[in-house]
């Protein structure tokens, strides 16, 4: 009997989502966690090339999708991605040790991953609008990101 192969898991992509709202000034929280709208795949994403002369503001997102990694882990001038990742592995347990050298997602083998209980919320847009790195903003084209992870 097969399983689904296990394999590496993404903070983002997998609980950004989810975040809630932790003091009486985010308690309004909206439908898809407090990043609704900020994610990869959200219709608002916008441009990733500022030399792209068919892109226009009604282009739509040709990455559209249910992906919630966030939005922008790079933006500069030039270019706009979602390029920086923190992955999960997972710890197998189940399986003897010549099971996991075989593969994971064998026979008795099963995944667990570390809890994540908290993850850095990324800027939005319109804060790192005309791009980074900008006095005040971002000391980096590169958007900070950190998960708080359960061992």
């Amino acid at each position: 009997m097969e399983s689904d192969p296990i394999g590496l898991q993404s903070t983002y992509g997998s609980f950004y989502n989810h975040l809630k709202a932790q003091g009486e000034e985010q308690a309004q929280e909206e439908s898809d966690g407090l990043e609704a709208g900020n994610f990869f795949g959200s219709a608002s994403r916008g441009r990733e090339r500022w030399n792209d002369d068919t892109w226009t503001p009604d282009s739509p997102n040709s990455h559209l999708g249910d992906g919630h990694e966030p939005m922008w882990t790079l933006f500069s001038p030039l270019f706009s991605l979602t390029l920086d990742y923190i992955f999960l592995f997972p710890r197998i347990s189940g399986a003897s040790s010549g099971e996991q050298e075989g593969g994971a997602g064998e026979s008795g083998a099963a995944a667990s991953y570390p809890k994540v209980t908290a993850l850095l919320r990324t800027h939005r847009t319109e804060v790192l609008q005309p791009g980074t790195p900008r006095k005040f903003v971002n000391a980096s084209d590169h958007v900070a990101i950190g998960a708080e992870i359960e061992l």
